[in-house]
């Protein structure tokens, strides 16, 4: 009797995990998938006010299984990069990211907080030798992917 019990919460715990899994998952940010057009703003500290402020606009496909915009990551840091530790809570998605740039690694953690067809993040990346970079996201879509 005792090990019928025994297979039978495992069973149950099982299904609640699975339950639960599929639950995370689909509930995911408020994000409309499509193609989106993402303006970066890039702000380094310390420099000389005479410099203008660096801005780009690219455009790329977002959907529910990939929330991070890659474009964004490789154009800032001018590189390769690799995005790790992607967390979402609420609407709100969270990673870490690591870049190769050509002349030095940088390291970096990112936000953004989707609005169905809009979004507002941030990037903050350190360059090996301590430059600090901040890239400020907005995107919106635009249409659907092609």
């Amino acid at each position: 009797m005792k090990k019928g019990i025994f297979f039978f919460l495992i069973a149950v715990a099982a299904l609640c995990y699975a339950a639960v899994s599929v639950s995370v998952h689909a509930a995911g940010p408020n994000i409309k998938e499509g193609q989106w057009e993402i303006t970066t703003d890039l702000e380094i500290p310390g420099m000389s006010s005479d410099m203008p402020q660096q801005s780009f606009t690219h455009t790329e496909c977002l959907n529910n299984d990939d929330y991070v915009p890659q474009g964004s990551q490789n154009k800032g840091a001018g590189g390769d990069c690799e995005i790790k530790n992607v967390r979402t809570s609420g609407d709100t998605v969270s990673w870490t990211m690591h870049c190769n740039t050509g002349q030095g690694n940088m390291d970096g953690e990112g936000t953004i907080t989707y609005r169905g067809d809009t979004f507002e993040g941030t990037i903050n990346t350190v360059m090996q030798g301590g430059m600090k970079m901040t890239q400020h996201l907005q995107g919106r879509r635009i249409g659907d992917c092609n």
